[in-house]
């Protein structure tokens, strides 16, 4: 998750009985009525809704290994911190940096301890780094993305220690980390050759970027116009831009924040390929949404991967783009990563 609609009003409170998706709600999961008083209010369903994510996760068997090195500080705050699993290579490998979602304001890379991934790559060759990233609720944009860069020229700067190909790191993420990998990519390079910090100096540099229902934009006009036409507020977006006073919404300093936090805005021809990958449930022609859409339905729409495609074959960038339309392969993911890491 990222962003929001950009409309001010704040509603009564959301319930069943005002709402149509929390009426749906109840009458498909009853259970989540904490209360039993035929009311669901929208934090009710948002607690369910953890509840459920929650035993689905300890539901499911961790099946990749120890990293080799855990909680590996890349920055000064307490969520600047990685795991890395080195693949087994006799020459420098590549690296797939793993970013995890939860709307900037939640999630943690222990989600890449789960599935198959990091085994699948260290089986290729590749190894593989999840980092986790200070959120929004304490630092707004662009602390999230820099903390990435950050985790990114890091890397680099253990090339050597770490067996690691500084020519090849991509990356990868859902939601919110597939939003900041895109970012990064359009982003003109962090690095400062003139800086005392060795780690500053390194580059951040994508090799490639694989989204999962990645926000291409933030921009809250331009979510307004192609995604969510409906008239709530999201207190994700507040805290995105770091907004205090509804009143601050309109102003100069979120406009400007807005343009520089959407990655299409920024695409050109020197941008790396990109694989984005949506709901297949969802069609383009479905946004915008309108009111009442649940957030989590709207802000992961297929219409943030096609405006992008669109952009990035204007500037004559890879873009693979899968929807309701054009589903994803089997295998069709890492194809991409092993063309792109030069292993295919």
């Amino acid at each position: 998750m990222a962003l929001w609609s950009p409309l001010l009003a704040r509603a009564e409170e959301r319930t069943s009985l005002n709402t149509p998706y929390l009426k749906e709600a109840l009458e498909k999961y009853p259970d989540a009525d904490a209360n039993h008083d035929g009311i669901l209010t929208e934090q009710e369903a948002l607690d369910y809704r953890a509840k459920v994510l929650a035993r689905k996760q300890a539901e499911r068997k961790a099946v990749a290994p120890a990293p080799t090195f855990e909680n590996v500080s890349y920055g000064p705050h307490e969520r600047n911190v990685l795991d890395f699993w080195k693949a087994d290579s006799a020459t420098p490998a590549p690296v797939l940096v793993c970013v995890h979602g939860g709307g900037f304001r939640g999630g943690s890379k222990e989600t890449y301890r789960a599935g198959g991934l990091v085994a699948e790559c260290l089986a290729h060759g590749i190894s593989v780094a999840a980092i986790n990233y200070r959120y929004t609720t304490t630092a707004p944009f662009p602390a999230p993305m820099l903390d990435g860069a950050r985790a990114l020229q890091f890397l680099r700067s253990k090339s050597k220690e770490w067996n690691i190909d500084p020519a090849r790191i991509g990356g990868i993420g859902s939601s919110a980390g597939g939003d900041m990998l895109v970012w990064l990519a359009c982003h003109a390079d962090f690095a400062d050759p003139g800086s005392a910090d060795e780690i500053a100096r390194q580059s951040t540099k994508l090799s490639f970027v694989c989204g999962k229902g990645a926000q291409t934009f933030n921009d809250p006009e331009m979510i307004h116009r192609f995604i969510f036409s409906g008239e709530q507020m999201d207190e994700v977006g507040f805290e995105f831009y770091g907004i205090k006073d509804p009143a601050e919404f309109h102003s100069e300093r979120i406009k400007k924040l807005g343009y520089e936090a959407s990655a299409i805005n920024f695409v050109t021809k020197d941008a790396p390929p990109f694989y984005l990958a949506y709901n297949t449930k969802q069609n383009v022609g479905d946004a915008p949404y309108p009111e009442g859409t649940p957030f989590d339905v709207y802000i992961h729409c297929p219409k943030f991967g096609a405006l992008f495609k669109e952009k990035c074959e204007a500037c004559g960038v890879e873009c693979e783009f899968h929807y309701s339309e054009n589903p994803e392969k089997p295998g069709g993911q890492l194809a991409f990563m092993l063309r792109h890491f030069g292993m295919q």
